[in-house]
């Protein structure tokens, strides 16, 4: 999640004095600064269609192992009537371990939009931050 801020924030960079370098002398400081804005805008925007996908596909992985699992515990279950006492205790072992595995990939699952929104905003604190900074070196380039 860092490494990928700081390469988001190190590209806006560039892009912004990208922007800076090839506008001509006609552009008010004002008017770079907003630009510089409307890209950040946009490429948050990137990210977090990004963060969203992410986010779906683990969620999509989470809830297939669940299922795994829940298949699993159903089947020692349903094996447990016909099985030896012996073979009942293992079993039951399994369906603990099992059920001990599907409480964590809840959990795990319910996570999942906390730190999204956790992540977000501070990539977007950090971003502004940013942003803050390029404002206050165009304004000091300008002047």
């Amino acid at each position: 999640m860092k490494t990928t801020s700081i390469l988001f924030i190190f590209m806006i960079s560039l892009i912004s004095f990208g922007t800076l370098t090839s506008c001509d002398n006609n552009t008010t400081a004002e008017e770079k600064m907003e630009e510089a804005a409307d890209d950040l805008d946009a490429a948050g925007e990137e990210i977090a269609d990004a963060f969203r996908t992410d986010s779906q596909e683990l969620k999509a992985d989470l809830r297939e192992a669940r299922a795994d699992i829940n298949e699993r515990i159903e089947k020692l279950k349903n094996n447990m009537g016909n099985a030896s006492a012996e073979a009942k205790a293992d079993m039951s072992e399994e369906v603990e371990r099992l059920e001990s595995w599907g409480q964590d990939i809840d959990n795990r699952m319910n996570k999942i939009g906390d730190s999204i929104s956790d992540g977000w905003q501070e990539f977007k604190s950090d971003t502004r931050k940013t942003l803050d900074k390029i404002n206050q070196q165009m304004a000091e380039v300008i002047e």
